[in-house]
């Protein structure tokens, strides 16, 4: 309501001349008519939020508060089997192209005691209680003399070739050992055996392998015996003597083998 100032009359707030004596009314206060706001600024205000509604950390919130997970070890470790396998590939071909430590070298045949060697073998598997007793060294020159390497056949076309047969004689193992070379590059395979007695019958255990220096357990190896045929294939009157056998001793550099009631025999 505007009072005036003359007479102190009541008027309402959209008249400008008092009713009663016609005297101007003072100009209305702001905010004081019907639907309108105080202050300007309250207009503003009311269409705009507070300022700190708007902080960073409101903006950056995902919608639905779901925020992007890390990867976890094993989804980083899936990434990364691809290339630990094809690391562990690569270093195992490595190791397939390292020569033994402990190679002997090239055995020369020497035709008397490879004929002296082989009569004697025969005699004491034949006779009841027989044994045959030899050395690393002459072993090997006995296969030297003895086993016709032939080329490596293959579907791939890969050239290879056999270079020799030869054994090496530790503690109670023999390791048979096949030098192929593929692509005019050694490599050397190994079966290692253990002299072992079933049913009174020598019975060779395989323990495992070696392709160069990587090892191969028991189960695989056996899987890689025809590798060694050729050198089998050779000797097929010696192998036929070696399953009458019933024991043998394996000592370093040394080899004895025993047939049934064996009395020791030397050549």
């Amino acid at each position: 309501m505007k009072i005036c100032e003359a007479c102190g009359m009541e008027n309402d707030d959209t008249r400008v001349f008092c009713h009663n004596c016609a005297a101007r009314l003072p100009a209305p206060a702001p905010g004081s008519l019907p639907g309108l706001p105080k202050k300007a600024a309250d207009v503003v205000g009311a269409a705009a939020p507070p300022v700190s509604s708007f902080q960073p950390a409101a903006r950056a919130k995902k919608p639905g508060g779901i925020r992007q997970a890390r990867p976890g070890f094993f989804a980083t470790l899936f990434g990364l089997l691809p290339w630990i396998l094809l690391a562990g590939f690569a270093f195992s071909l490595y190791l397939i192209f390292q020569p033994p430590a402990d190679i002997p070298p090239p055995a020369e045949p020497n035709l008397a005691e490879n004929s002296r060697l082989e009569m004697f073998f025969q005699q004491a598997a034949k006779t009841p209680g027989g044994a045959w007793q030899g050395e690393e060294t002459a072993i090997n020159r006995f296969l030297a003399a003895n086993v016709d390497l032939v080329p490596a056949g293959n579907a791939l076309g890969v050239k290879s070739r056999f270079e020799r047969c030869f054994v090496r004689l530790t503690k109670d193992q023999l390791a048979f050992t096949l030098q192929l070379a593929i692509f005019d590059r050694d490599i050397y395979l190994a079966i290692r055996l253990a002299p072992s007695t079933e049913n009174g019958r020598l019975h060779p255990l395989v323990l495992g392998a070696d392709l160069g220096r990587l090892p191969v357990p028991a189960p695989l190896a056996s899987l890689l015996l025809p590798i060694w045929s050729p050198c089998a294939d050779s000797l097929p009157g010696i192998v036929d003597f070696l399953q009458k056998a019933e024991s043998a001793e394996v000592a370093p550099g040394r080899l004895v083998i025993k047939w049934p009631g064996a009395s020791r025999a030397t050549p």
